[in-house]
C-alpha cells in the first residue's frame, strides 16, 4: 500500500529547508548566509589523531588535514635549502615523522623523489633525533648527489637538502607526524 500523500504536515514546527547552523568539531559554528553554506579545505600543523578536524565561522565550514608539515625550497649547485622547519612541543614528547619530498631541475626536467621516516624527543627545550632517519630516496643520474638530512636546533626538526654542482633544484614536500 502506498504511504504516498500521508505526510503532509501544514503546521506546527516544520524542518527548516536548508539547516539552520552547521557546528564544527570545536564547538564554533556557521551559519548560511542567502541558503549558501562555504565548504573549504586547508591543512594545519595542529595536533589531532584523527588526521582531519573542522572549524566553522560566519557562513564558512573549514575542513583541515591535521598533523601536516608542508614546504618548498630551491638549490643552487652545491647549496643546502631548509625544506621544513617545525617547533617541538614545549614539554616532553616523542614525534614520529614521514616526509615525501618530490624535485625538479628546473632546466633539463631531472627528477628526485625521496622518502624520509625519522623519530626525535623533546624534553620542552631541546630537540634530539632518535637514532638516524631511514631514506629511500630515487634520482635521475644527473641528481644523484643530492642530500637529504633530518636535524635538530634548539627544539625544533628541520629537513634541508642540498643540491649538485651545475644544478638548480625546485623542490616541494609534504610531511605528517605523530606524537606522544
Amino acid at each position: 500500500m502506498s504511504q504516498a500523500g500521508v505526510l503532509k504536515i501544514t503546521s506546527g514546527n516544520l524542518p527548516p529547508a536548508v539547516p539552520l547552523q552547521f557546528t564544527g568539531d570545536d564547538g564554533s559554528t556557521s551559519v548560511p548566509a542567502a541558503n549558501n553554506e562555504n565548504i573549504t579545505s586547508g591543512f594545519t600543523t595542529a595536533n589531532n589523531t584523527n588526521g582531519i578536524q573542522t572549524r566553522a565561522s560566519g557562513s564558512t565550514v573549514n575542513i583541515q588535514l591535521t598533523n601536516r608539515l608542508i614546504g618548498s625550497g630551491l638549490t643552487v649547485d652545491t647549496a643546502t635549502s631548509n625544506i621544513i622547519m617545525f617547533s617541538l612541543a614545549a614539554f616532553p614528547a616523542t614525534y614520529s615523522f614521514q616526509f615525501y619530498i618530490s624535485g625538479r631541475e628546473t632546466s633539463t626536467g631531472d627528477g628526485v623523489a625521496i622518502v624520509l621516516t625519522g623519530a626525535a624527543k623533546t624534553n620542552g627545550a631541546t630537540t634530539t633525533i632518535i637514532q638516524s632517519p631511514y631514506i629511500d630516496m630515487k634520482t635521475s643520474a644527473a641528481l644523484s648527489g643530492v642530500v637529504v638530512t633530518f636535524t635538530a636546533s634548539l627544539n625544533t626538526i628541520n629537513l634541508n637538502i642540498t643540491g649538485v654542482l651545475g644544478t638548480s633544484i625546485a623542490y616541494n614536500a609534504v610531511g605528517t607526524y605523530v606524537t606522544m
